[in-house]
């Protein structure tokens, strides 16, 4: 394990989600209404190995929003609310480097992944829009 990327991992996802949601809560209660829509991990359901930190925060956004949604309801009688999407496994910047071959061919690791997929391919980020846009709306 390398504390320092588990670090820098849990500053970004979890941390970053923390001071995100405080300012927009805030501003959402200075209005009286809103919604919070934080991004969770299918991580939290299968460990995954060789993204520890990424695995701890997004465990923690997970249980860090459903406290926020009670806690919000209670404060703000519905009127904010706060849910989380938890997708599948996406090719980002962030994990190229360990889905990808240099040549562009899939890692093992990849592989492992599309061979469990319904699908069996990596998903597409503008398949969350509909889920985004349903969690947004009453």
């Amino acid at each position: 394990m390398n504390l320092a990327d588990t670090r820098q991992a849990l500053n970004l996802h979890l941390v970053g989600t923390l001071i995100t949601t405080t300012v927009f809560d805030r501003i959402m209660a200075e209005k009286g209404k809103g919604v919070i829509v934080n991004i969770s991990s299918l991580s939290i359901k299968k460990a995954l190995t060789h993204v520890l930190g990424y695995t701890m925060a997004k465990t923690d956004i997970e249980d860090y929003t459903k406290y926020m949604a009670s806690e919000l309801d209670l404060r703000y009688n519905g009127r904010i609310r706060m849910n989380a999407l938890a997708p599948s496994v996406f090719i980002t910047e962030q994990n190229t480097a360990l889905l990808l071959n240099p040549d562009g061919s899939y890692t093992n690791r990849a592989q492992n992944f599309i061979n469990n997929m319904p699908y069996a391919r990596f998903g597409k980020p503008d398949e969350l829009t509909g889920a985004l846009i349903y969690l947004s709306f009453k």
